[in-house]
């Protein structure tokens, strides 16, 4: 943000006062005695400093007080970082100043809530101030604005900043209540060490909502200005924060596992070389040899892990083989398409859910997540499931506290059940083999198999000749065997892919998205420029997901 140009103005009248001490929260109450604030001290220099805690507006003695420094205090020293009251209720400690410039805070507080805060800056040099002008009516909801606030930080430029639900921490704040019929505050910051400083307005409601807010860079020059410069510092809207329920869509593309049956399946020459990759393992080692011919035919697979129709100038085994299960008309011309389309079911989940926010916790606001339905698609199919009627254990997170800042909503870690295989299954069962006719992913296995015919063999037989041909003698009848216990291997390896995972919480869900305001009532009508994060427990082990969060009000 461009520097303003400081203009010298006439006071501007308004109630206001600096931020307390005193502080009253309930029953508790601390002031500070001796000296005021800010307390303004040279290099080495120190000072008495006495408070009081009251009780229900009485002095209480024996309580027992903490003293905790807010910020660098430059070297400087406390004498007690705990205090006793004596019989009127007071207790005296000293700080003295390091040999550095500092500007910090001392924080006191007791029991029931007592808070007192009391501001110091330490420099070998004069002080400076400055008056930082406010204004409401430029803001939309100006009528509801009962506080104006100005803090000062050090090296944050307004660049770097954006509205947040709490006020900063600041190097000095200073807030103003406004009277009826009372639009702006004067608010005068005294005792500060000469440099630059940011300067925050806000302008808040009821319980301390934040209803706007304006940022401006104060050069050094400001604080020194006679008589005391007045800085004026236009106030914004501010985005809004979420209440009520909200319908919350989230897109959650699965990272890759390991590689497996279906990807091999998936490949221009899947059903052969899924088949042969099966059958070789399930070799004895004896027939070392005739692995080797056998492997000797078959093309190195690329980056995808896919073998080659051709090398060294001939048709390798796999697509022979492949031929021989997946040609035209054959149930194996299925298993491709069909392990394309499965894989497709296992990279998406998109879920379905609701948010309840049902109210603030300081900064933050208190929302219950409920899962709904999640939908699985093969790219040209989409499947919607109802979770509610699949009986999950744990559809429902409640009582999440979700950081709100600057627009910003955060949905905490937490974990839910989804039983993601099942609704792949379903899905498999609904989107690939019903349209097909198809009873199982097994069952096509058996029958591609089954309708291998070469050389007046058929089945495993069919299979034992064809690789025989390829390899000539030697070849020995164990590849029928082989092929027997690869074709099971296969029947195992897809029912490894739909496996159910361990069970208990198998989702994990984080995420944000953005307050969206349209109408400018401050409450969030709809949510976007989202993220959800996922971790889901499948029978493989855990898998990572991510993609694009949205919702809008219910």
């Amino acid at each position: 943000m461009r520097a303003l140009t400081l203009l010298v103005l006439l006071l501007v009248g308004g109630g206001c006062g600096s931020e307390p001490p005193p502080i009253v929260s309930n029953l508790g109450r601390l002031e500070l005695l001796e000296p005021t604030t800010p307390i303004g001290l040279g290099y080495g220099e120190q000072v008495q400093i006495r408070v009081r805690y009251l009780h229900r507006h009485q002095p209480r003695a024996g309580v027992r007080l903490a003293v905790v420094p807010v910020g660098e205090l430059g070297g400087g020293t406390l004498s007690a970082g705990h205090l006793i009251t004596d019989g009127r209720g007071e207790a005296l400690f000293a700080l003295t100043a390091g040999e550095a410039e500092a500007s910090f805070s001392l924080l006191v507080s007791g029991p029931d809530g007592a808070e007192l805060t009391i501001d110091v800056a330490v420099s070998r040099r004069s002080f400076g101030g400055v008056t930082v002008v406010l204004d409401r009516r430029a803001l939309g909801r100006a009528a509801e604005v009962q506080v104006l606030r100005a803090s000062l930080l050090a090296d944050s430029p307004c660049g770097s900043l954006r509205p947040t639900a709490e006020p900063p921490l600041a190097v000095r704040s200073q807030r103003a209540e406004l009277r009826p019929g009372q639009d702006q505050a004067a608010l005068t910051f005294g005792t500060l060490l000469l440099r630059g400083y940011t300067v925050l307005g806000r302008a808040e409601g009821e319980g301390g909502h934040l209803l706007g807010w304006g940022c401006l860079e104060l050069p050094e020059a400001a604080l020194v200005a006679m008589p005391e410069a007045q800085v004026p510092l236009p106030l914004a809207d501010v985005q809004a924060r979420p209440a009520g329920g909200y319908l919350l869509r989230g897109e959650l593309d699965l990272a890759p596992g390991p590689p497996g049956l279906l990807e091999t399946l998936a490949c221009p020459l899947g059903a052969g070389q899924a088949l042969l990759d099966a059958l070789l393992d399930a070799l004895p080692a004896r027939e070392m040899p005739l692995a080797s011919r056998l492997q000797a035919r078959r093309g190195p697979p690329g980056a995808d892990r896919c073998r080659p129709p051709r090398w060294a100038a001939e048709d390798t085994a796999d697509l022979r083989l492949d031929l021989l299960l997946a040609g035209a008309g054959l149930p194996g011309a299925q298993l491709r398409p069909v392990a394309l389309e499965v894989r497709a079911i296992q990279r998406r989940v998109v879920l379905t859910s609701r948010l309840h926010v049902r109210g603030p916790v300081g900064p933050d606001v208190v929302a219950d997540h409920v899962l709904s339905a999640a939908e699985l698609a093969t790219g040209t199919a989409t499947v919607r499931l109802d979770l509610w009627d699949l009986g999950l254990p744990v559809l429902q997170a409640r009582d999440l506290v979700l950081p709100v800042t600057g627009g910003r909503i955060d949905l905490p870690t937490h974990g839910l059940t989804l039983r993601l295989p099942a609704l792949w299954r379903m899905a498999v069962r609904d989107l690939v083999l019903m349209p097909r006719g198809l009873v199982s992913l097994e069952r096509l296995v058996d029958d591609s198999v089954a309708a291998a015919r070469h050389a007046g063999r058929i089945g495993c037989g069919a299979v034992e000749a064809l690789l025989c041909e390829l390899v000539g003698p030697p070849c020995a009848p164990t590849l029928q065997m082989a092929c027997q216990e690869g074709q099971q291997a296969m029947r195992l390896g897809l029912q490894e892919a739909l496996r159910d995972g361990p069970g208990g919480l198998d989702l994990s869900l984080a995420g944000f998205c953005y307050g969206q305001d349209p109408d400018a009532r401050l409450v969030a009508q709809t949510l976007g420029g989202g993220r959800l994060q996922a971790r889901l427990l499948v029978g493989s082990g855990g898998v990572m997901a991510s993609g694009p969060l949205a919702g809008r009000r219910l």
